[in-house]
């Protein structure tokens, strides 16, 4: 379980990267977007979305346990040669 304070977290600088994502997803994130400001009034933006999707399953035990043990596959086994 990722145990960092998020208050640390957000101070943090962000690096960026790249990933893909369904165009779908990326439309249903960016309509929650629309829906949502921050405290100041600014517009959210899609990757502090995401970022608080990653860290509100990564920093509960029972909800990263969920996530695993619903959505991740298990990695398959190795054949013996």
């Amino acid at each position: 379980m990722f145990d960092k304070p998020k208050e640390k977290v957000f101070k943090e600088k962000r690096p960026t990267i790249s990933i893909t994502i369904a165009e779908s997803v990326i439309k249903f994130l960016k309509d929650l977007c629309n829906n949502l400001i921050t405290e100041d009034g600014k517009k959210y933006r899609l990757s502090w979305l995401i970022e608080d999707m990653i860290l509100y399953i990564i920093t509960d035990e029972k909800r990263l346990e969920d996530f695993l043990n619903g959505l991740v596959g298990e990695a398959p086994e190795e054949e013996e040669a």
